[in-house]
């Protein structure tokens, strides 16, 4: 309560302060139900993003084992001669033949690399999309917990750096969108 004292507002700064907790206290409380649907939707969706992230990972770390078992054949028949080449496959064929079914093989194999190294470059977009929206609903999370408890501690300190985390996410995802 204040009071005038010779022409001094008594408590002046502790009527201040509470008014300016309170403020931020309701500030934050706009933030949290602002954010309440994308925090609803982070619970709901959260497994399912981890699971999409891990199957994507799977499928690019299949794809880079892939790409290096090719290159590996392709690099053993690049130093073969058809005699070798021949030999290797108990071939009976003439020398001009062995040769062309090895410019074919490594032809093959060429091509096959070039398409694995599409599906590499695809499947690690695919694997970094699914991390960064699991990661963003791990931060949509931590973030309105945070806020939560930061007004539930009623700590004005609290309240205002949780508040500044979310309006940097908010931030962060307008730009991006």
């Amino acid at each position: 309560e204040m009071e005038l004292i010779d022409g001094v507002i008594e408590n002046y700064n502790e009527e201040k302060d509470a008014i300016e907790s309170l403020i931020e206290t309701k500030k934050a409380e706009a933030v949290l139900s602002a954010s309440e649907e994308a925090y609803t939707e982070a619970i709901q969706n959260s497994n399912d993003a981890l699971q999409n992230y891990i199957t994507t990972q799977g499928i690019y770390n299949e794809n880079v084992s892939e790409l290096a078992s090719l290159e590996e054949e392709y690099n053993s028949l690049l130093g073969m001669t058809s005699e070798e080449y021949a030999k290797m496959n108990n071939l009976t064929v003439s020398e001009t033949t062995a040769s062309e079914m090895l410019a074919n093989e490594q032809q093959n194999l060429a091509d096959q690399i070039d398409a694995t190294k599409v599906a590499v470059g695809e499947s690690h977009a695919a694997m970094d999309t699914a991390k960064n929206t699991y990661e963003d609903y791990q931060q949509t999370i931590a973030n309105y917990e945070g806020l939560s408890s930061a007004i539930i501690s009623g700590d004005s300190e609290k309240i205002s750096e949780a508040i500044s985390r979310s309006e940097e996410r908010f931030s962060r995802n307008a730009e991006t969108d």
